[in-house]
């Protein structure tokens, strides 16, 4: 026995096998789906999936007759597809899509969900109308790197400057560096959570092998070495560091006049 309720489509009214049905028991079209309902909730209690064998064997076209009160009533169902007769067995086609538990709980399902999306928008929009600031709002995980402010506001809040998120990968490299294995160390340190936020610390990176390269280690040699090792900073295999030989503790050095790759002055 299935619960204590049918579905019925707004459309149903206006369907033509309603008006067809009309006029073939020559009544109201609203009388006519009066007695569908009548009908079909007297299916949906008494029958499984439409077939009327399976609870009520005895039931016949005299009987839908007798439910709807309207002689002829099962004969007209069959004329517009609503009712077929299979040897001795009423059957009405498609019961199951509409009635019946499994439909009844797809039906109600589909409503809760479509409520929850409902009452999630309405949700949103008030927190939106009470001011969410850009603080509060999170960008989705697989978006947040891809972030990119082209045009700052005309009216940036107070004590905050929009400023375009620095990209280390679009930073200009010295000839000795391909673009490839600076990309394969700027992804390592963003995989240790430690990305280059600033160009000052890409442009470091790319001081310190250069000065590997002074002592004929080549950039990708620390680079790969300093991956497998999981090393935050640049380090040469063997423990090798930037040699500094001979310096004078108490000498100043002379000011560094050259200027680093990448600056745009």
């Amino acid at each position: 026995m299935a619960s204590s309720w049918i579905k019925i489509e707004v459309i149903t009214p206006d369907k033509p096998e309603v008006y067809q049905l009309a006029e073939l028991l020559d009544i109201d079209p609203d009388a006519a789906l009066g007695k569908l309902v009548r009908l079909w909730a007297w299916a949906d209690q008494q029958t499984i999936d439409g077939n009327a064998k399976c609870n009520a064997a005895s039931v016949t076209k005299n009987a839908v007759d007798r439910i709807t009160f309207v002689r002829g009533f099962a004969d007209a169902l069959i004329r517009v597809g609503w009712l077929a007769v299979e040897g001795d067995t009423l059957i009405f086609p498609k019961f199951e899509r509409h009635n019946g538990n499994s439909s009844k709980k797809r039906a109600l399902t589909n409503d809760r969900v479509t409520k929850m999306r409902e009452m999630k928008r309405n949700e949103n929009a008030n927190s939106n109308a009470h001011g969410v600031t850009g603080r509060d709002q999170k960008a989705l995980p697989e978006e947040e790197e891809e972030i990119d402010i082209k045009d700052p506001p005309l009216n940036p809040p107070k004590g905050k400057i929009a400023t375009k998120k620095f990209n280390p990968l679009e930073i200009d490299l010295p000839d000795w560096l391909f673009p490839e294995l600076w990309a394969e160390w700027v992804e390592f340190r963003r995989a240790l959570r430690k990305p280059i936020k600033t160009s000052q610390g890409a442009n470091g990176a790319i001081r310190e092998l250069d000065k590997f390269r002074g002592q004929g280690i080549s950039p990708e040699v620390v680079i790969r070495h300093s991956i497998a090792n999981e090393y935050q900073g640049l380090y040469a295999p063997g423990g090798r560091v930037i040699a500094n030989s001979g310096r004078d503790v108490n000498k100043i050095s002379s000011p560094d006049v050259s200027i680093p790759p990448g600056f745009r002055g």
